[in-house]
């Protein structure tokens, strides 16, 4: 299985970035690097107090490095998921069930309590299918972030 299919993607990693989700990720999506030059196609590359990489030519602080977005794996949106059902009343986050359709090849999301369809969130990836059910919950504030 390929790496970039363990973790968020981009588009979603920046929803979720967006809704305010705590940027804390082993793997961060960021701009490429060719020659010392930043390019326009991300990449994804171990960053931060965890490790490094040659594809960064800068820095999170230098602004021509681009924005960064945390790539969150099944694990850590899954802890993320825990922690929020645990310090809040607003969800409860064993109600949830994801389940792979073989029909569909898809994984789907749902929630009996909430009545959310399975049609509603599904992904052929599990890391995408968990993003997808959190930033549901941010838009609908059902839960808060971080």
């Amino acid at each position: 299985m390929k790496l970039q299919d363990q973790l968020t993607n981009l588009k979603l990693s920046k929803e979720l970035k967006k809704l305010g989700v705590k940027q804390d990720s082993l793997w961060t999506w960021v701009l490429g690097c060719n020659n010392g030059k930043i390019t326009t196609e991300y990449k994804l590359v171990i960053i931060g107090n965890r490790g490094f990489t040659d594809y960064v030519c800068a820095g999170r602080d230098n602004k021509e490095a681009g924005e960064m977005f945390s790539a969150f794996s099944v694990a850590e949106l899954g802890e993320m998921i825990k922690n929020i059902h645990e310090a809040q009343d607003t969800y409860n986050a064993s109600d949830l069930l994801f389940i792979w359709d073989d029909k569909i090849k898809m994984w789907t999301c749902e929630d009996e309590v909430l009545k959310i369809d399975a049609l509603d969130i599904e992904d052929k990836f599990l890391a995408n299918a968990l993003a997808k059910m959190l930033i549901y919950l941010l838009k609908n504030k059902l839960i808060n972030p971080n």
